[in-house]
């Protein structure tokens, strides 16, 4: 599965460091929500190094109640 970052700020000087939008936010937390009551719970997590996916991540888990291993590639 191939799971994308939530809705993010816009573009800026430092593309790494966008975080996410109030819509971003609730949102990865809805689609934990989905995963978790879907019964998907990922073997493995790769993250991207950016804020955005990070903080989508991080709400994704949260919502699963269990975390796989993440690994964040450069």
């Amino acid at each position: 599965m191939l799971l994308r970052h939530a809705k993010s700020e816009r573009e800026t000087a430092d593309d790494l460091k966008r975080g996410l939008e109030k819509r971003g936010e609730k949102d990865s937390v809805r689609m934990g929500r989905y995963l978790r009551e879907d019964a998907y719970l990922p073997d493995l997590v790769l993250c991207s190094p950016s804020t955005r996916t990070r903080e989508t991540l991080k709400r994704v888990l949260a919502e699963l109640g269990s975390a796989p291993p993440v690994q964040y590639p450069s």
